[in-house]
């Protein structure tokens, strides 16, 4: 989030700006380079608290500004590549959303219909924009920020990364600061006669060239310089000046020699004396390689350059596991398997759907294969999740959806399909599939879903037991909830006793998974809190979320065992089951207080409310038409 009028800020804008200058740069090229970004991708960098591929980086980057993954048909790595490397070429890019118009209203920006805009349209607004968020940060507490001005701080801090990152190569691009036309210094410097202007880089390579020149001058007037004296003030000036700007930024690709939790950016890298490092010196080499070569679109060189500073990384830090899993989440990233998984689970619904509408009972072994097949996806990209992070795939909020989903389709795929229940299993996988997969990816768009672990969460032994013992209690109740909604429906439709038993005896079953395994979570996490914090039970909206569930599902037993409620009430009950489950898994994070708010994710408590509320009211018209009187706990059938 924003600082308040950090020195660090400023000269990002100072470098922004300097980039910007009045207009185009002379350098702008009129068409975008192309080049093929695959080796590109595997370079790793050290992005919040976590070693990624830039491919990562270039997705959440997109999501982050944008809220898509790709721009105008271009890949997210594509796009961000165009942007480090030639940044002028994307400055009419539309890709800063901007959800709520007063934002530009109050940044004195010209309004119109479009939700997405440019740099080149923000900018002009920038300096009121980021006032205007520092204003608001003033505030004791974010709850009392409106809406607008919770946009002016995301869209302020976007525009600061965005200017950031545009300024991560600009060590290595000539720039009229390293102008030189002596043909002395050239030589001395060894650049080509043709060559007018330098980068920030080239000169830093040659300093040593310089030192003799500059040891020359000690005692004499400035007036009585040569040109080589006059030049090499000049340069070495404008490299302590560059030094002195900001030399931090997202791309930190280059490890630190004597640490492995430490990473720098290439002009951080060069300062210091990192330059007489030999290693240091041979990775800086490769990127001035990379960047040559990309704007003399030379496909090969930008390859061997990328390749070799690969190599480079991994021989110095040949035993950080991260910079082996990089191959593996960039195949993760391409092969979107969640996506996919999510449409193949959308067409096998629809599929049900239709046939069921037609009245014609579906294929049950065909449409189990094709759920199967999707299943496989969702699993590979679950394992690539464990295999890359080393840990439990239940970490956030993102993926507990990932998971209880894949639990649901795995129970779908075991319940029997036949005649009597209409393909009840098949329907099941499909429906919860897609639904919580579909919701998943608001969560997804928050950015990176693979952060390093919150201190709560710092335990991969109660990971592996806790979250994921009471994640498959939440599968469990949302599988009895939606059998709940089936049976009634089969109810209202006056389906046949013998369906409706097997089908009751599902749900009933189905509950029964979901109460045992919440109720294990539950007892799991309490040791989890009594051994960090100290105390078995301490009535956190959490706990008491979970404690809603085991309470719930346990009292829709004891109604039907002792008598007060039948097979349709139990199915009205387990069907309201949803709405206590979805407050306990999610709900309760809205409200951002308590020891496990590390899952709050704005703007989605209206959208819950209204599902919830949508599905009590559907809850209720199936409950009245099946002539259920469900506020009659007597004998209700």
């Amino acid at each position: 989030m924003l600082k308040k009028c950090t020195f660090k800020y400023l000269n990002i804008l100072l470098m922004a700006f300097f980039m910007l200058g009045a207009g185009v740069s002379a350098n702008a090229q009129e068409s975008k380079v192309s080049l093929n970004t695959k080796y590109f991708s595997q370079i790793a960098i050290l992005h919040q608290g976590r070693v990624k591929p830039l491919d990562s980086f270039a997705r959440h980057f997109m999501l982050q500004l944008s809220g898509k993954s790709s721009y105008e048909g271009e890949n997210a790595l594509a796009w961000v590549t165009q942007l480090i490397f030639d940044p002028e070429s994307v400055r009419d890019d539309r890709i800063f959303l901007v959800n709520h118009p007063e934002t530009l209203q109050a940044a004195g920006i010209e309004n119109s219909d479009e939700r997405r805009w440019s740099f080149d349209d923000l900018i002009k607004g920038y300096f009121r924009l980021e006032s205007l968020a520092l204003q608001a940060q003033e505030k004791e507490d974010p709850k009392d920020l409106t809406l607008v001005e919770r946009e002016i701080i995301r869209l302020t801090d976007n525009m600061l990364l965005y200017m950031s990152t545009a300024q991560s190569f600009a060590a290595f691009q000539a720039t009229d600061d390293f102008e030189i036309d002596s043909a002395e210094t050239k030589k001395l410097l060894e650049i080509s006669d043709t060559q007018k202007c330098c980068s920030y880089m080239d000169i830093v390579m040659r300093a040593p060239m310089l030192h003799e020149t500059i040891q020359s001058m000690e005692g004499v007037d400035a007036d009585q310089w040569s040109d080589l004296q006059t030049d090499a003030f000049r340069l070495i000036n404008k490299v302590y000046q560059w030094s002195n700007t900001d030399r931090d930024g997202p791309l930190k690709i280059i490890p630190h020699i004597k640490d492995d939790k430490r990473w720098s950016t290439a002009l951080e890298a060069s300062l210091s004396g990192g330059l007489k490092n030999p290693v240091i010196r041979e990775q800086i080499l490769y990127l001035i390689d990379l960047y040559n070569a990309w704007n003399s679109e030379d496909q090969v060189g930008f390859d061997r350059a990328a390749i070799s500073f690969n190599v480079s990384i991994r021989e110095l830090r040949p035993n950080v596991r991260a910079l082996k899993m990089i191959s593996l989440e960039n195949i993760y990233n391409w092969l979107n398997s969640f996506f996919w998984a999510k449409v193949i689970y959308v067409l096998a619904l629809l599929w049900i759907i239709v046939r069921l509408i037609q009245g014609v009972s579906p294929a049950y072994l065909p449409i189990k294969l094709f759920i199967a097949s999707a299943w496989l996806i969702h699993s590979f990209g679950l394992v690539a999740r464990i295999y890359v992070l080393a840990r439990p795939p239940v970490t956030n909020l993102f993926e507990t959806f990932l998971f209880v989903s894949w639990v649901t389709v795995f129970a779908g795929l075991v319940i029997k399909d036949d005649k009597a229940n209409k393909g009840l299993g098949s329907f099941v996988a499909a429906f919860t599939g897609s639904v919580i997969l579909f919701i998943s990816g608001k969560f997804a768009a928050e950015g990176d879903t693979m952060k390093m672990l919150v201190a709560v969460l710092d335990s991969n032994f109660w990971l592996s037991t806790h979250v994921i013992t009471v994640t498959i209690g939440y599968a469990g109740c949302c599988v009895a909830a939606v059998i709940g909604h089936i049976y009634l429906i089969q109810r209202v439709i006056k389906d046949k006793k013998e369906n409706l038993k097997k089908t009751f005896r599902t749900l009933y079953l189905s509950l029964g998974w979901g109460l045992a395994f919440s109720f294990l979570g539950t007892i799991l996490g309490g040791v989890w809190a009594d051994q960090s914090w100290g105390r078995f039970w301490g009535w956190d909206p959490k706990e008491n979320g979970a404690l809603m569930i085991v309470l719930w599902s346990a009292m829709i037993y004891h109604a039907r065992l002792a008598g007060l409620i039948k097979e349709r009430g139990f199915a009205v009950l387990a069907a309201l089951g949803l709405i206590v489950v979805m407050w306990a898994w999610f709900g309760v994070n809205l409200l951002s207080v308590g020891l496990h708010s590390y899952g709050f994710t704005e703007g989605t408590g209206l959208v819950l409310v209204v599902c919830l509320g949508l599905d009590l009211l559907l809850i209720s018209v199936l409950a009245s038409l099946s002539k259920t009187h469900i506020l009659k706990l007597n004998n209700i059938d």
